[in-house]
């Protein structure tokens, strides 16, 4: 067993269990969230979620003793995190969704290291080896066979 593995004190088996899980429930949250478009607005689909969200983990928290206020030095961490992947990312996705499939839509979605190079090379002065640009066309031609922009309807 991994030292990691023995310190949290699960077996083997349980992390592939565990794996498994968060692959089904990570699989099933895109056509989730594209049934719950039908009800919501992408907004309101947001603050539902992330709001039963933080109610379940506030009380298990509290439940189990580990409640904490945020440190000072949490606080950058914190925002940076809620405004830029709760405030921003998840309400565009959703207002993407109601115009791409959900299979689509995640797909998309998780393009990030993709669109990172340009911003890491401009900005941040990174270096593109050949090897970095092989991956990143192999990343963009990845992108263009599963996403299939041929299919979608650009007039709409």
């Amino acid at each position: 067993m991994s030292q990691a593995l023995a310190i949290r004190g699960i077996s083997r088996g349980q992390a592939y269990l565990l794996l498994v899980l968060v692959i089904f429930l990570w699989g099933i949250n895109w056509p989730v969230m594209k049934i719950g478009l039908e009800n919501f607005t992408p907004f309101w689909l947001v603050a539902a979620r992330l709001g039963v969200g933080a109610a379940v983990m506030f009380l298990a928290l509290a439940a189990t003793g580990r409640l904490r206020r945020p440190t000072r030095r949490d606080w950058p961490m914190l925002f940076a995190v809620g405004v830029l992947q709760m405030a921003l990312f998840m309400p565009v996705v959703n207002t993407g969704m109601e115009s791409v499939a959900a299979g689509r839509a995640a797909i998309l979605a998780y393009t990030t290291p993709l669109w990172v190079v340009p911003g890491a090379v401009w900005l941040l002065g990174e270096k593109l080896t050949p090897l970095k640009l092989a991956g990143l066309a192999l990343g963009i031609v990845g992108l263009a066979l599963l996403f299939n922009p041929l299919e979608l309807d650009w007039s709409s």
